[in-house]
């Protein structure tokens, strides 16, 4: 049990150990797989910067919560360094640092290169985002 890891006291434990944490935690990734199957069906955009708003928001509202989860039970470790060496945390933490690289690092890179080039086209730039697309459906 990965609670053993926690500390005894402090406000991300008592989080992490409440009864409804795992079944609101639960609900959240249903939603977002029900969401990406949303997504892959009717948002035809290259990258999230090119997506109608409703998909950008929503797409932002699951990497929140999720990093909010993540940074809750990267707090809770008494130990960091013994985090990681549950399985499920340091899976987390690799489907987290892609979600967030995908939703912001990337088009953060895309409008500064745009910006440099003195573009407004993300075709090209977008074809790399592709992958992080695919990746992201290999998160369920």
């Amino acid at each position: 049990d990965v609670s053993s890891l926690y500390h005894e006291h402090g406000f991300c434990q008592a989080v992490l150990r409440h009864r409804r944490f795992d079944a609101v935690s639960q609900v959240i990734i249903l939603a977002n797989a029900l969401w990406l199957g949303v997504e892959v069906d009717q948002n035809h955009a290259d990258m999230l910067l090119n997506a109608p708003l409703e998909f950008q928001v929503i797409e932002h509202l699951f990497a929140v919560y999720f990093f909010a989860e993540w940074l809750l039970r990267l707090c809770a470790f008494r130990s960091k360094s013994k985090g990681l060496t549950d399985v499920w945390f340091a899976l987390d933490s690799l489907l987290v640092f892609l979600m967030v690289l995908d939703n912001l690092a990337i088009s953060l890179v895309v409008v500064a290169m745009l910006r440099s080039a003195g573009d407004s086209s993300t075709s090209e730039l977008a074809e790399g985002s592709v992958m992080f697309r695919t990746l992201r459906m290999m998160r369920l």
